[in-house]
């Protein structure tokens, strides 16, 4: 009986098994099943995003599907690694397409469009090695062939090949629109030797592609190059707008202010750059560079980090430096491109020079500047300059440049540049002019580099440079002055007056004193050190009745404002001070008044003729009105709101 049972027992151990093991191949199976639908819906859900231009959309849905698969063929996972670099590549996400191409460049090479992003990013950051690569793995199978010229002259200029980029531009033509970029860069080449041409090219590239920011960039180009920066502006601006994400444009913004010498604007431009979508490693190295040289910012540079990309190491090894420090030999040295870094960034040069600077190696610091490899394309050729010159009059007493250095000494008409650059070129052009005795203390004394690098506008590297924290007697006054700014902005208001308070004082010191205590709300205070200022018939005493007058105006002591403009004969007979007048009583709703002030002073106040073309547009005065908004429009071409305005008037004049 036992016996008999065992095999029935066996039987159903076996069948409960056989069943068990359908049971669970029916339930992977079924999960299989579950798992690939739910991937066909996803991939069909990122190709419709796609497909729609919804690259943000996409990449969400991809980024999902990553967390929730953990093992996938590698054929799948390359069919989702190119729709991430299509998501990618609308967002301009250049970051993270750099990252995969340089995991993986055959994941690129039926995505054109995202290669030549690529393309451009390696440009951008001089990575010649990584583009010529990426040119190769593309040639002879572009569709998108006048992206590709663009990108082939654009490289030759960098190069410095420029003849090689001249015979290519010349070489062919594109249909329609297509022929936008390389009329562009024909105009671009022929500035600013031939402006007439220059000039046909870019109105022919406008016709094609109005609305073309390439196009923009590079009519601003051309007229920065003519000198009419106000115009050009005006372009940068309108190229970033419409590409409000690009970093390219924005780094040609910021590079734009940076020449005009704007390192406010340009570090803000460059900032607000850092944590959009499209930020990359060269934006962050712009802001953390310029940022230790010139003005800071208030930003955690922990809170996320550098997007990815060529010079990520280098942004990487800033970061790592301690406060106040500018170069770390041995920490270099264990970057991977170290040696192209040190070629072909500019930083290097920089950072490395005031290093040396801080630590009193001024042997060391005459020779990196006298075999400056960035000489042709330096940032601050003054700087540079002066500094060279500064370094042998503290060796040999003479400010001339070394033997062998041919640096052209500033073109810029007389009282437009920083006292100090202007006399120690003067001193260079004549021998025979001799350096003010104050000059020489402060040229042969521990404050010199920092004199040179503030009155440069490198207020950041300025403060960093050893230097004096009393001003020793026989300085300049300008120079405690200046160092009370560069601390005011960049450390704030409550250090700045520390530093104030411990140098000798002096008029202009004490002015910005009152305008920082005025600033901080501190108007009592302010006052009382601005007062009497106030009365001296002074560069000094003309601004500091001029702030006396604004903050009761802003107090509103109309009567206490009125006084502090009349009692100063200069200012009350100043264009400022009849517009100081006419607030004053616009504030007490003496229209009248202010009305008899501004016809007095509208040929030479433009405030004046703004206000009296609103006023005749109130009395339906459209001939005044249009007169003084033309005068105002031509003055300042590059503003939108003259235009508008003129518009307006237009309109209103014809429902009269």
């Amino acid at each position: 009986m036992t016996n008999a049972k065992r095999p029935n027992r066996v039987l159903w151990v076996v069948a409960t098994v056989l069943a068990l093991a359908v049971l669970i191949g029916g339930f992977f199976a079924w999960k299989s099943h579950v798992v690939k639908a739910q991937e066909r819906r996803s991939y069909q859900a990122a190709s419709d995003y796609l497909a729609q231009g919804r690259g943000a959309d996409a990449l969400a849905v991809i980024q999902q599907h990553s967390r929730s698969v953990k093992h996938q063929s590698e054929r799948q996972k390359a069919i989702w690694q190119s729709r991430e670099i299509e998501a990618l590549s609308q967002m301009g996400h250049l970051p993270r397409l750099f990252a995969l191409y340089d995991g993986a460049p055959e994941l690129f090479d039926q995505q054109e469009a995202a290669s030549l992003q690529v393309g451009r990013a390696a440009l951008h950051a001089a990575n010649f090695d990584a583009l010529d690569k990426l040119r190769a793995r593309w040639s002879g199978r572009e569709t998108k062939t006048s992206a590709w010229f663009e990108l082939d002259v654009d490289a030759l200029l960098l190069r410095g090949k420029r003849s090689e980029a001249v015979a290519l531009l010349n070489s062919r033509s594109f249909a329609g629109p297509a022929d936008g970029g390389r009329l562009a860069r024909l105009a671009l080449i022929n500035t600013p030797g031939d402006l007439k041409a220059a000039w046909s090219f870019l109105d022919q590239a406008a016709k094609l592609d109005p609305r073309n920011s390439e196009v923009r960039l590079f009519r601003g180009q051309l007229l920065e190059a003519a000198g009419k920066r106000s115009l050009a502006q005006m372009e940068f601006q309108a190229a970033l707008a419409a590409n409000t994400n690009s970093s390219y444009f924005r780094d040609q913004l910021g590079e734009f202010f940076r020449r005009g010498g704007n390192y406010d604007l340009a570090v803000l431009t460059w900032a607000n750059g850092l944590t959009n979508s499209q930020a990359t490693d060269l934006i962050w190295l712009r802001t953390l560079f310029w940022t230790r040289m010139t003005r800071t910012i208030k930003f955690d540079w922990n809170v996320t980090t550098p997007p990815f990309g060529p010079v990520q190491p280098f942004v990487r090894y800033l970061l790592a430096l301690p406060p106040g420090k500018f170069w770390d030999d041995a920490g270099f040295e264990k970057i991977s491109e170290a040696r192209r870094y040190e070629q072909q960034l500019q930083e290097t040069f920089w950072l490395r020079l005031i290093s040396l600077l801080q630590a009193g190696k001024e042997d060391d610091a005459t020779k990196l500047l006298e075999f400056n490899r960035f000489r042709s394309k330096s940032w601050q050729i003054d700087l540079e300059s002066a500094l060279l010159r500064v370094l042998i009059y503290r060796k040999n007493g003479e400010l001339k440049l070394p033997v062998g250095v041919n640096i052209a000494l500033s073109s810029a008409p007389p009282k437009t540049r920083h006292q100090l650059l202007e006399q120690i070129d003067a001193v260079t052009k004549d021998s025979s002019q001799k350096l003010s005795a104050e000059l020489e203390k402060l040229l042969r004394g521990k404050n010199a580099f920092t004199a040179v690098f503030l009155a440069s506008g490198w207020a950041e590297a300025a403060l960093a440079l050893p230097h004096d924290d009393v001003m020793p007697d026989g300085l300049p006054e300008w120079f405690a002055y200046g160092l009370t700014q560069a601390t005011r902005f960049n450390r704030g208001s409550a250090p700045a007056l520390e530093f104030a308070a411990r140098q000798k004082s002096f008029p202009s010191l004490e002015l910005i004193v009152g305008e920082i205590l005025l600033t901080e709300g501190k108007y009592d205070e302010g006052l009382r050190k601005l007062n009497p200022l106030a009365s001296a018939d002074s560069d000094v005493g003309l601004r500091a009745a001029i702030r006396v007058a604004e903050t009761h105006l802003h107090l509103k002591h109309y009567d206490q404002a009125t006084v502090a403009v009349e009692a100063l004969p200069r200012l009350k007979k100043s264009v400022d001070g009849q517009q100081l007048l006419a607030h004053i009583a616009l504030a007490q709703n003496k229209t009248d008044e202010a009305l008899k002030i501004y016809n007095a002073i509208e040929s030479e106040s433009d405030e004046a003729k703004s206000f009296l073309a609103r006023q005749a547009v109130l009395e339906k005065n459209w001939p005044r009105a249009r007169r003084l908004t033309e005068e105002l429009a031509q003055k300042y071409p590059e503003s939108a709101q003259f235009r508008r305005n003129l518009e307006e008037i237009a309109k209103l004049e014809a429902r009269r």
